[in-house]
């Protein structure tokens, strides 16, 4: 095996920097490409947002505050003898990251909010039923007997 090039004709791709709070995006998809999660792909002046750190509403977050962000395609994985992209993440400028990352907070704390509001009334919604039921029970009871 002959290499193609030699290590010193070769420099590692640099992608270009966020310039005026934009995220240089891949043309076609509108993504960032960061293979493997490698963080040296990042766009200079950009920060990598993961899910896992609590950034799962960062786009909704991001677009209330008008801040441009893009989603971070990590890999690919193979199903059914197709690529299909995964996305994990999201590519935000530095100067903006601590603000989207707080209105990103207060918007799971908001749906977390929500949804607690929904269990609770889903849950007296059910004790209101076992009551008319038992209710209707013992009216039937004491007007038919046993």
């Amino acid at each position: 095996d002959v290499p193609l090039y030699g290590h010193w004709q070769t420099e590692p791709y640099r992608p270009p920097p966020a310039v005026n709070g934009v995220i240089p995006r891949n043309p076609e998809y509108g993504t960032v490409d960061l293979w493997n999660g490698d963080r040296n792909l990042l766009p200079a002046g950009t920060v990598y947002l993961n899910p896992q750190e609590g950034a799962s509403h960062v786009a909704a977050a991001a677009r209330a505050l008008g801040v441009d962000c893009a989603p971070a395609k990590v890999g690919f994985a193979f199903k059914s003898g197709r690529g299909v992209p995964q996305m994990q993440g999201f590519v935000v400028c530095q100067e903006h990251a601590v603000a989207v990352m707080a209105a990103a907070e207060a918007l799971a704390e908001d749906a977390r909010g929500k949804a607690q509001a929904r269990r609770e009334k889903a849950v007296l919604k059910r004790w209101k039923r076992l009551l008319q039921h038992l209710l209707k029970r013992m009216r039937l009871r004491q007007q038919y007997g046993h």
